[in-house]
């Protein structure tokens, strides 16, 4: 229950920040990049998170992707 809340947490900062970090003219954009990645994230956490079994693994994998999303959504603007 901690995690789906949180998750709910991240998504909801997403949403308010993105907003204010982004100038006008770009917004929408950087906006839609941000929500983008961490769509794509949760989808593929789901299907590399069962088979694997080193956790260490799976945590590298899932940073690696937030860290693409976030530096893709930084370049967006």
């Amino acid at each position: 229950m901690l995690g789906k809340s949180l998750i709910c947490i991240a998504y909801s900062v997403v949403y308010v920040f993105g907003n204010e970090i982004f100038p006008t003219e770009v917004r929408n954009v950087g906006v839609g990049t941000a929500i983008m990645g961490s769509h794509v994230t949760s989808m593929t956490a789901a299907y590399v998170g069962g088979p694997m079994v080193c956790e260490f693994l799976l945590k590298l994998v899932l940073l690696s992707q937030s860290l693409v999303s976030s530096i893709l959504s930084f370049f967006a603007s």
